[in-house]
């Protein structure tokens, strides 16, 4: 930005501060064709910060909060390797959906009240493996279904956690499918041993 258009945006910015710390509604909406700033902070109508959009060498950044002031959804991605994270959350705060992505692949997953995964999902974009994962409310998985290059996997669990169905799959030996008693024990089987 040159020293001109600097001088012009800065300008505009103390212009809005000063109106607005005169004590009036603030200004009147407007349209812009571009705006060009590297840290936003968003206010509500009583004067108070929440949200910012932060631009800075290590990445860009939005955060947001509720009328609570407690975070709401954050949305960030670094300048340095291209990660990039996503939380939206319950009015306390806390995480319920939380995603992640880089250059190998990502993962996106709910969470419960206590911090438990409820659900899964990720892939590597360099081998192919995926996962999904579907949990009971005390993070006890209760289906699993994976994938790599030589096959892949479904299992569903008990209450416990326990094993009661499974069915694979992989290049080189076929398919198989097995259920389980209670205690863990096979109690059938279609596939070879």
């Amino acid at each position: 930005m040159n020293r001109i258009e600097r001088l012009l945006v800065y300008g505009a910015l103390l212009f809005l501060a000063l109106h607005a710390a005169a004590g009036d509604e603030g200004p009147p909406d407007g349209e812009f064709g571009r705006l060009r700033v590297r840290d936003l902070v968003l206010v509500d109508g009583a004067g108070r910060e929440v949200g910012f959009l932060r631009v800075s060498e290590s990445g860009a950044f939005l955060d947001l909060a509720n009328s609570q002031g407690n975070r709401a959804a954050y949305l960030g991605a670094t300048g340095s390797d291209g990660t990039g994270l996503l939380q939206l959350c319950a009015a306390d705060g806390s995480g319920r959906v939380e995603g992640l992505c880089g250059a190998k692949g990502g993962t996106i997953a709910t969470l419960s009240e206590e911090a438990k995964i409820v659900t899964l999902m990720g892939a590597a974009v360099d081998t192919g493996a995926g996962l999904v994962l579907v949990c009971r409310r005390d993070g006890t998985r209760a289906v699993e279904l994976a994938t790599n290059p030589a096959g892949g996997y479904v299992q569903v669990k008990d209450a416990e956690g326990r094993r009661a169905l499974h069915a694979a799959a992989a290049k080189e030996r076929g398919g198989v499918a097995t259920t389980h008693a209670a205690d863990g024990s096979e109690t059938d089987r279609l596939g070879p041993r």
